[in-house]
């Protein structure tokens, strides 16, 4: 029989315990709740936790999808499929957040996607039928909606998750918890507040070894035979046991980041293409939201070109997008139209620190200031932004006849900051960090992977079969994670939940499962099986006897789990 185990210690850091949501309840007020906070475990769920055979670390997209792939492929056996995420909250850098106060939901990280993506797109509109609605109001291809040097490689539109009934986005991190709830009604059992610290593979290949460690609590230690990790490069590379039970080679291959920007690119005088220390996203709540309301501007941003940030005179940089922020309308009965809602002023990368500088806590990306606020500091920060906004916008508040008097001032301001690495921080700081942390070479820079990442040999095919099994064929330890992808950087294609998800899905393919009814079927032959196939095709000739493609059947899974 095929081993699959692995060893590894994770700690589980409960605050409190709490509620778990009913299984089942996808109402929109439970989706809400579970994207504010998910519950803890209760002590029900701790006391079987040695029941956990097969483990995801981390509640991400490829995480959580993991889970449910595994539960729904083998229902007799789901409970025994744990999920593990550290923070309280699904989602990585999916951040959907509930803004107190409105009855609005602000994604402030990952945020839309388009129908011929079909992880995820499959998994919003035909797995769990969740209504949508394009980003832009007039639905251009996806194609044509982005800014040089971006290209995009899917032509349907872009779409946002909404409620149906209201037409208000509801927060791209609704499908993500919408399928974590699927899962955990399936027996899945999801622990969150839980920190994975360490990871041994197994010397017999029998099975795994996770240490858990809920606060006030003593640790356990559960064995499960299959183990998937969803975790970011500094996660990972923080292990303490890394570096003694990992290949050496696959170790370099794992830290290996490189953003070479090809000449055709190039000169391209803009932060994103220079060393900078977050990606900001940032949205302004207006109790009248007067850019609709009073200068009709429904699609859209200012400046006209996406990529280049305008500098104002205050110091802040504006990057508006008119129909990006959650807004809802209502008419009168003499048909006249009133609106409240936020704005989209910033979504760039740079060095600015008015938006970085919102969130106090490293480890937290999002923040919000109130004109609330006991502290006078942020009432006088947004009035500093109405001014930057006022001042961008003159030219087009005086061609449309309206005075910057008429323009009620800001109540809140909400940010997402997603911290990147640089040479000071080559892991970046916090949790919560965004691209470049993928291989990105240029045969027109470094020529190759090998040079891109310093390492003698290196191909894309190595790279992308070592990075799904960084501890080696034999270990039945996968890593699927938006951090980890290669390409020659012809074009800009920019960081998508696809990375990671088809991660996720080929390590499945791995495991035996086939592909789900609901997964686009020439999709799947081209991003999974097709890929399998060429990694088998070129890894037998460079290092067939350590990286051989071996799909795992799936009885063979189905003896693993059983055979406790």
């Amino acid at each position: 029989m095929v081993s699959l185990s692995a060893a590894c210690a994770v700690v589980l850091a409960t605050v409190a315990v709490g509620v778990v949501p009913a299984q089942g309840d996808l109402s929109p007020s439970a989706l809400r709740s579970t994207m504010a906070s998910w519950p803890p475990p209760t002590p029900e769920m701790l006391s079987h936790i040695s029941d956990c055979r097969q483990a995801v670390i981390g509640g991400g997209w490829s995480g959580v999808y993991a889970a449910y792939r595994l539960a729904a492929a083998d229902p007799e056996n789901a409970a025994t499929v744990c999920l593990f995420e550290a923070s309280h909250r699904l989602g990585g850098r999916t951040l959907s957040v509930p803004i107190d106060g409105t009855e609005f939901i602000l994604d402030l990280g990952a945020y839309r996607f388009s129908p011929d993506m079909h992880l995820p797109g499959d998994i919003i509109l035909k797995l769990l039928k969740i209504p949508t609605k394009c980003y832009e109001p007039t639905c251009p291809k996806a194609s044509e909606e982005f800014p040089k040097p971006f290209m995009f490689n899917y032509t349907a539109p872009l779409e946002v998750i909404i409620d149906p009934d209201t037409q208000i986005p509801r927060g791209y991190g609704s499908a993500l918890n919408k399928l974590a709830m699927e899962a955990q009604g399936l027996g899945v059992k999801i622990y969150s507040q839980t920190r994975l610290v360490d990871l041994v593979p197994s010397n017999s290949k029998d099975r795994a070894s996770l240490t858990l460690t809920p606060v006030a609590s003593t640790p356990a230690t559960i064995t499960p035979r299959v183990t998937v990790l969803n975790l970011p490069r500094q996660h990972m590379l923080s292990l303490p046991s890394l570096a003694s039970t990992m290949p050496t080679r696959n170790q370099a291959i794992l830290k290996c980041v490189a953003f070479e920007v090809p000449k055709r690119l190039g000169p391209i005088d803009t932060d994103s293409l220079k060393p900078t220390s977050a990606l900001s996203k940032a949205y302004v709540y207006y109790t009248d939201a007067w850019w609709r309301t009073k200068l009709s501007l429904i699609e859209g941003q200012f400046p006209d070109n996406g990529f280049w940030p305008m500098n104002t005179t205050q110091g802040i940089r504006l990057l508006m997008h008119w129909n990006d922020g959650a807004m809802a309308c209502s008419t009168d009965s003499d048909g006249v139209e009133a609106c409240h809602g936020f704005l989209q002023v910033y979504y760039s990368v740079s060095n600015e620190t008015f938006y970085s500088g919102v969130p106090k806590d490293l480890n937290t990306p999002d923040g919000v200031i109130r004109r609330s606020d006991s502290d006078s500091s942020s009432a006088r920060m947004l009035d500093t932004l109405h001014a930057a906004i006022l001042e961008a916008l003159q030219p087009v508040l005086q061609s449309a006849g309206v005075s910057a008097q008429e323009l009620p001032t800001p109540e809140l301001l909400a940010v997402g900051v997603w911290r990147r690495p640089d040479e000071k921080h080559p892991l970046a700081q916090g949790y919560e960090y965004t691209a470049p942390t993928k291989v990105y070479w240029s045969s027109d820079i470094s020529g190759s992977p090998a040079k891109a990442c310093s390492l003698d040999g290196l191909t894309e095919a190595e790279y992308i079969s070592t990075i799904l099994q960084p501890y080696g064929k034999e270990q039945p330890i996968y890593l699927a994670n938006n951090d980890y992808c290669i390409q020659d950087f012809k074009y800009m294609y920019g960081d998508w939940a696809e990375d990671s998800l088809t991660q996720a899905e080929r390590a499945m393919h791995r495991l035996g499962l086939p592909r789900p009814d609901w997964l686009d079927e020439e999709y799947y032959a081209k991003k999974i099986e097709s890929v399998e196939s060429s990694l088998a095709k070129e890894m037998s000739g460079q290092q067939k006897s350590v990286l051989k493609v071996s799909a795992l059947k799936r009885s063979t899974l189905v003896r693993a789990v059983t055979d406790a």
